[in-house]
């Protein structure tokens, strides 16, 4: 299993490396080309742009990689979130799998009690 980019959801970069695996022969993913992608991503995501959006896209339209396009959108955080984010870099790749199981874990638990009505 390839590394994976925290700017995006493991369930994204897993179903990307998927395309990527079916594309077969013509698009293998190797090392290389993965390390390629994630610094696309991580750069675009410093430079402001959605990068979970950025590799929806690929996704949904079959492309062995990803862009900053006319219609990815930017996003905004503060100066709390880029450190957040910065540290979470330097995260290795069990603390990342780790703290991406909390957060879904967290965001079920919003969910469920949206549902619930409280």
């Amino acid at each position: 299993m390839f590394d994976y980019p925290t700017c995006v959801t493991l369930e994204s970069w897993e179903a990307f490396i998927e395309l990527r695996r079916r594309k077969g022969q013509r698009a293998p993913l190797t090392e290389y080309a993965a390390k390629m992608v994630i610094r696309r991503l991580l750069d675009a995501d410093l430079q402001g742009y959605d990068a979970q959006h950025m590799i929806d896209e690929a996704i949904e339209k079959g492309w062995t990689t990803v862009y900053i396009g006319a219609q990815t959108p930017k996003i905004s955080r503060s100066a709390q979130q880029t450190e957040a984010y910065l540290a979470s870099l330097r995260q290795t790749p069990e603390q990342r799998a780790a703290s991406e199981a909390a957060r879904q874990k967290a965001m079920s638990a919003i969910k469920a009690n949206r549902t619930r009505g409280t």
